[in-house]
């Protein structure tokens, strides 16, 4: 297991005993005078199509809906990254809405193509009030050749809570 703060994220990286890898990102979010912290990052983490307001650096995205309604579970986003100052191609994937639930403030999701991994799902919960917590758990089973996609995946996930907190101005 590894354990490391990027910005105000706790990170933490560890092997599963049947083979799988996991990448666990928790951060807190102090709601202000509007409305609890909470429900805010609920709005922003619930929109599966609104990805651009985690991960400013979405250059494309594609969404399909199985029932002409955002959220609803078999919704797939087809992404394009910007590679970065370095140039270069971007970085594409495509993932799918495996589950939604309003009440518990929890999302599911799993990556379709994209990522040197198998088996890849997400999910991500809410929890709290005015004083919240986003836990955002993914699961795979990195490919050989995959090199340190943990560390980089680890960023991303944590790179993407602290934009939130900065798009909210409760950073």
């Amino acid at each position: 297991m590894h354990e490391k703060m990027i910005g105000p994220a706790h990170v933490r990286i560890e092997q599963l005993s049947d083979g799988q890898s996991r990448v666990s990102v928790r951060r807190s979010y102090v709601g202000g005078p509007a409305s609890p912290a909470a429900d805010q990052v609920w709005r922003i983490v619930a929109d599966f199509g609104g990805l651009k307001v985690i991960f400013p650096s979405l250059v494309r995205v594609y969404i399909s809906y199985p029932n002409a309604a955002d959220g609803d579970v078999g919704t797939i986003r087809d992404m394009a990254f910007d590679p970065g100052p370095g140039g270069g191609k971007l970085n594409l994937g495509i993932e799918q809405l495996e589950s939604v639930d309003h009440s518990s403030r929890t999302l599911a999701y799993i990556s379709v193509l994209g990522m040197p991994v198998s088996g890849y799902r997400s999910v991500m919960t809410v929890s709290g009030d005015d004083v919240c917590e986003l836990s955002w758990i993914s699961t795979c089973r990195p490919i050989e050749g995959a090199g340190d996609f943990l560390e980089i995946l680890a960023g991303i996930l944590a790179s993407g809570a602290n934009q939130i907190a900065t798009h909210l101005g409760i950073d």
